[in-house]
């Protein structure tokens, strides 16, 4: 019974166990030493290293008999040289990354493999299903399938050269371009599995061409002003974009809060939201043709006329943020109605001065279509300014003494001439 026992163990352990491995290069010569050869899987149990056919060569003693291709706890290298795993066109002689398999990668799955050197049946084998596409530079596996951009045009075909191409962004690291499908094309391997909305560094108008950021009614097809994002601009947020061509959306894609209004006149993009002035009444409703109100100040720049609110009204466009009150070239009275200076008291300040400088807090106009005989003090101070801050005796105009002074200066020289005579 006894022998029985024996024989029927024999026989079991003959099942796990198949012939001694292949000959490998250990440490050293003493193979069955500990440390000389890396451990051997502790599942299946019973694999020892044992002295190879060949002379300093180590081999493990009895393979197990169903094969290395999974059921292992603590593979190695070394281990699935000697005893592989099932193979393809390519050997399986190495461990995967759990160290559960020994699979058919072109090198290692370790620390050690040469660097860049990642292509996806290696990442399959490797990782499995979890990590089982290379990275763009080859520099380690991904979850997800590469993501190949859009065909562009560089400056030539040689898409891989450099400078022939728009440098990729440098965040996230890897991306590279590549021969596109149609001829002549080139393309970004591999756009960020998250997309190009956020989180670049360095992003070019090619190359969110290839790699579009997340569009509405536009496109995003454009890098914004820090090449952080692909946004959905009307027109390039660059140098080269067309004169006078920028509108509030564009201004919020390219620049985001920080500028997000378009300046009146186009030219750009402004922190601060367009003033729009009080609806008056030119000469036609044809506002923003010259000559149907008057010209707008030159200073600051960028006041234009546009339709009011009313019909048939005019409003000045972005009244300046600075106000009225000073700091104008060519103000008109029209123009001080549509954006007021400051008021005095109850006086709205609706009329150009005599300069055109500043819209005053005058009762009626500063200029030559006044009333006759209406002037005040108050207005002339508006008006004139200092210069000429007194209305003469009879109000027909400003001058700089005030008249009670004028009255007492005259009768002072007639009482001395009439004194000496």
């Amino acid at each position: 019974m006894t022998l029985l026992k024996l024989l029927l163990a024999l026989l079991f352990v003959s099942q796990i166990f198949c012939a001694a491995g292949a000959d490998v290069s250990c440490s050293a010569a003493t193979c069955t030493t500990a440390g000389t050869c890396p451990n051997v899987p502790s599942i299946p149990s019973g694999l020892v290293w044992q002295n190879g056919v060949g002379t300093g060569k180590c081999a493990i003693t009895n393979c197990p008999v169903a094969g290395t291709a999974s059921g292992l706890t603590g593979a190695s290298d070394i281990f699935c040289q000697s005893c592989p795993g099932t193979a393809s066109a390519v050997p399986a002689v190495f461990a995967n990354v759990a160290g559960s398999a020994c699979v058919a990668s072109t090198l290692t799955c370790g620390n050690t493999r040469s660097a860049n050197s990642w292509i996806n049946a290696d990442c399959l084998a490797c990782y499995g299903t979890s990590n089982q596409y290379a990275k763009t530079d080859k520099s380690g596996c991904q979850a997800t399938t590469p993501i190949i951009g859009a065909d562009v045009s560089c400056s030539a075909v040689t898409c891989t050269t450099v400078g022939t191409c728009p440098a990729a962004p440098s965040v996230p690291s890897g991306l590279v371009w590549q021969n596109g499908v149609g001829n002549g094309k080139c393309a970004i391997y591999n756009c960020p599995a998250t997309g190009t909305a956020s989180g670049l560094t360095g992003a070019s108008d090619l190359f969110c061409q290839s790699c579009p950021g997340t569009a509405g009614a536009v496109p995003a097809v454009f890098a914004n002003v820090a090449g952080s994002a692909c946004v959905a601009s009307t027109l390039t947020c660059g140098n080269t974009r067309s004169a006078n061509s920028w509108i509030n959306a564009d201004c919020l894609a390219c620049y985001g809060t920080s500028n997000q209004y378009a300046k009146t006149d186009k030219s750009g993009c402004q922190a601060t939201s367009p003033i729009i002035g009080t609806d008056v009444s030119c000469s036609a409703a044809t506002c923003t043709t010259v000559g149907t109100c008057p010209a707008a100040p030159s200073v600051p720049s960028g006041l234009v006329w546009q339709n009011g609110v009313g019909t048939g009204k005019c409003a000045i466009y972005n009244c300046p943020a600075t106000g009225t009150a000073s700091g104008l070239t060519g103000a008109s009275d029209l123009f001080c109605q549509s954006c007021p200076g400051t008021p005095n008291g109850a006086v709205q300040a609706v009329f150009a001065n005599a300069a055109g400088n500043a819209c005053v807090a005058a009762t009626l106009t500063c200029g030559n279509t006044r009333a006759a005989n209406s002037w005040t003090n108050a207005d002339c101070l508006a008006c004139q300014g200092t210069s000429n801050q007194y209305a003469k005796s009879d109000k027909s105009g400003c001058q700089a003494t005030s008249a009670s002074n004028s009255t007492i200066i005259l009768s002072s020289i007639l009482f001395l001439i009439s004194f000496l005579f």
